[in-house]
């Protein structure tokens, strides 16, 4: 088949006028919408083939970056054989830089397919004169430049005319003063001829200069009037930043406005009302980009809590303006503790106020601050430091008030040391404890004394009950100790050492022990009604001395206390308190023995109480400076006794009385009016008054007894009952106490020592003013 027979080829027309546009070297002005010619290709083959179309100026060198027409389709589809392409060609520009003028192009079709394929027909295309000599060119239609920085405007112009043409070149679309080289040009451009010209704008970096796309305008005339333009388009780039300033960054809940805590007090429910606070901090922004912002204030979500609640507004500035505004917390305060501190990372969140886009090109300085924010508790800590210190004060009160046990059963005596700084105790629980006294006035007197040892092998016992605790007169450190079997112990007690112990199998039960003032001689009384003589100076361990205080061998009086009467150059005596309410005195040194008569005679009870033998002298003690006795009974009466007439009784009835088996002379001293000073009911409701004690000058005297009362008994210097007694120590109802002692000090300050519930041992203190005795 002949090439030609191939493919066949039509136009649809051999004539083509080009008149070119303003726009640039003669090129059309605008979008082509329509095609200059149609060129149909009809596939005359017996296969298959595709066909592209291309058009070329004779003599002219093909170069594909000077496109000067366009084909539609570039390639087309594969056809069957018989089939039809119609291609559409546009012209761009002029082929060649010619006007008034016809030139030959060709129009040649080609095939993949057909490679023998050769097919063309030429084409005559006219080129007119341009409307307007004159032409302006921007090739970069796009621009954008931060304020601050530069960018590059290339501008190209044409000269269409014969002659060569001065021309001026105005840029417009922005100010004057962003062109540095200024933005106005006067050109010499040759007869058809170009030239390229740049510019340099420059925008200040100032907020003004806000972001926005400008026009730029290249404005071309000449003397003629003759006047052309191009546009592109300049985009101002977001450009500074924005300065973000907390005026108060810290804050503390509640503020100054807060309920006061005496409100609060009397309105509890206000507790509740202020369980929330709001702490609020004011802030600054200023706004040094080009762009309108909307500020809003955010804090980290990590760091809030569930019940918190933040509010903030949210600020619109215009470029160069400075807003205030506050961000506000709402928080919850703990009850108790202290003021916790909170640190709140506070960092503004810009957008666009036209697009409310997150703004990224515009930075935050800084980009956020730390806000500090004080929780104080709804119950101030000097309120709780004062409650905690109230609850450690009340615990050191029960602790002042409650010292620790030592004894595990009742007390049955209590012995004050001659000096008043020990107290030793002896107990039904087999131990005997000492006990140092502190004078310091503002202790409680349940804390008066603390146990320092224990007398006996630090881990057994006494294996008996004991009975009585007394010390040695002349010795402080020595006691003696009466158990319930009968047996009497000497000890040292610092440190805790045995000297020497009595016993005599034929009596049990120490009731009472005494001593001579020398510590010569040791009485020890029993229950089985005798009284015994130790001597202290020699070595043997069985009785000088015996006294049987009994009615016959089956009659028996149990002897409840002694103490001894000295005087100088007389004889002592040891004074006897017994079963039968019997009254005692024994001239040992002269082996006789004095019964008193104790009757109730002064004390206006009316009909004098029945003596049996469940009637008891419960209690006897001896100033050892004054003729005076003191004597207390199972009635509740305590009995005041001058010695000196006693002594004086004694010597006119010495004759009347017989003597018993033991060569003792008893004798009985019926009527003695002048010896008995005073009586009075001490114990409530003729309670037994249990154990009394005199201070040595005979001043004072304190009992203790059924009733649970410590009284102290104010005496005048004849030994009557001062009108203020007594003055209550202390009381415990429905308490039995057994035992009490007495010590006045240097500075007229009274100390009693006694059992007291629990079981313990307390000493009471007591400043006593003058009152007539000394």
């Amino acid at each position: 088949m002949l090439k030609s027979q191939l493919a066949k080829l039509e136009l649809s027309t051999q004539h083509v006028i080009f008149t070119p546009g303003d726009a640039s070297d003669f090129s059309r002005d605008g979008d082509i919408t329509t095609s200059d010619l149609e060129v149909t290709v009809v596939n005359t083959s017996q296969q298959f083939a595709s066909f592209q179309l291309s058009l070329y100026i004779q003599g002219q060198e093909q170069n594909p970056d000077t496109q000067w027409y366009q084909v539609e389709p570039n390639v087309c589809a594969k056809k069957p054989p018989g089939d039809r392409t119609t291609f559409f060609i546009s012209l761009l520009k002029a082929p060649l830089p010619a006007y008034d003028t016809t030139v030959t192009a060709t129009v040649e079709v080609v095939s993949p397919e057909l490679s023998d394929l050769s097919l063309s027909k030429q084409l005559y295309i006219k080129i007119l004169r341009p409307n307007k000599t004159l032409r302006v060119y921007l090739p970069v239609k796009d621009l954008s430049v931060y304020p601050g920085s530069r960018v590059r405007i290339p501008v190209l112009l044409y000269n269409l005319n014969p002659q060569p043409r001065e021309v001026t070149l105005r840029l417009t679309g922005a100010e004057l003063d962003w062109f540095p080289e200024g933005a106005v040009q006067t050109l010499l451009i040759e007869a058809s001829g170009s030239r390229e010209v740049e510019y340099w704008c420059a925008p200040p970096p100032v907020p003004e200069t806000l972001r926005e796309v400008r026009t730029i305008t290249a404005e071309v005339n000449d003397r003629d009037g003759n006047t052309v333009s191009a546009r592109s388009y300049l985009e101002i780039l977001p450009f500074g930043h924005t300065e973000f300033c907390m005026t108060d960054s810290q804050q503390t809940i509640p503020g100054r406005s807060a309920v006061p805590l005496r409100q609060r007090l009397l309105n509890p429910s206000l507790f509740q009302s202020k369980r929330k606070g709001t702490a609020v901090f004011p802030y600054a922004v200023t706004n040094h980009s080009n762009i309108h912002q909307r500020v809003a204030v955010k804090i980290r979500p990590e760091e809030l809590r569930q019940e918190d609640r933040i509010d903030a507004r949210v600020i619109v500035l215009t470029p160069g303006e400075t807003g205030e505004g506050s961000l506000s917390i709402e928080a919850r305060r703990p009850w108790l503790g202290w003021t916790r501190k909170r640190f709140l990372e506070v960092a503004p969140q810009l957008t666009q106020e036209a697009s409310q886009e997150d703004t990224e090109d515009i930075t935050v300085k800084p980009a956020s601050q730390v806000a500090t924010l004080k929780v104080s508790p709804l119950i101030p800590m000097w309120l709780q430091l004062l409650a905690l210190l109230a609850g450690l004060l009340g615990v050191w009160l029960v602790w002042l008030l409650s010292p620790r046990l030592v004894h595990r059963s009742p007390i049955n005596s209590v012995a004050l040391l001659a000096n008043g700084d020990s107290v030793i105790s002896g107990s039904r629980d087999q131990t005997v404890h000492r006990w140092q006294v502190n004078r310091a006035a503002w202790l409680p007197n349940v804390r008066r004394v603390r146990p320092v040892s224990k007398i006996t092998a630090p881990d057994t016992n006494f294996n008996h009950a004991v009975r009585v605790v007394e010390h040695l007169p002349d010795n402080v450190k020595e006691v003696a100790i009466g158990l319930d079997n009968g047996e009497v112990q000497l000890w040292e007690i610092d440190p805790p050492t045995r000297i020497k112990s009595f016993l005599d199998k034929n009596n049990n039960r120490v009731f009472d022990v005494a001593f001579t003032r020398s510590s010569q001689h040791l009485f020890t009384g029993y229950g089985s009604g005798n009284v015994l003589r130790w001597s202290l100076s020699g070595s043997s361990n069985t009785p000088a001395q015996k006294l049987y205080l009994g009615y016959s061998e089956d009659l028996s009086s149990a002897i409840s206390s002694i103490d001894v009467i000295e005087a100088p150059g007389q004889n002592s005596l040891v004074a006897i308190a017994g079963q039968f309410n019997r009254l005692t005195l024994w001239d040992w040194q002269s082996s006789r023995a004095y019964d008193f008569l104790y009757d109730w005679s002064s004390s206006q009870t009316g009909i004098p109480p029945v003596i049996s033998r469940h009637s008891y002298l419960t209690s006897i003690d001896v100033a050892a400076d004054t003729p005076l006795m003191a004597t207390a009974d199972s009635l509740g009466f305590i009995t005041l006794w001058d010695t000196t007439q006693m002594r004086r009784c004694l010597q006119e009835q010495s004759e009347a009385s017989s003597s018993n088996a033991s060569g003792n002379q008893f004798y009985i001293v019926s009527r003695c009016p002048q010896a008995q000073l005073e009586q009075w009911q001490a114990g409530r409701q003729g309670s037994a008054v249990r154990d009394v004690a005199l201070t040595d000058n005979g001043c004072y005297l304190t009992s203790t007894g059924d009733d649970g009362r410590i009284n102290l008994w104010l005496l005048g210097q004849t030994g009557q009952l001062h009108r203020q007694s007594p003055v209550a120590l202390a009381s415990f109802p429905n308490a039995s106490l057994n035992s009490v002692d007495l010590h006045l000090t240097s500075n007229n300050t009274v100390l009693a020592a006694a059992d007291i519930p629990g079981p313990r041992v307390q000493v009471y203190r007591k400043q006593l003013s003058g009152h007539g005795c000394q």
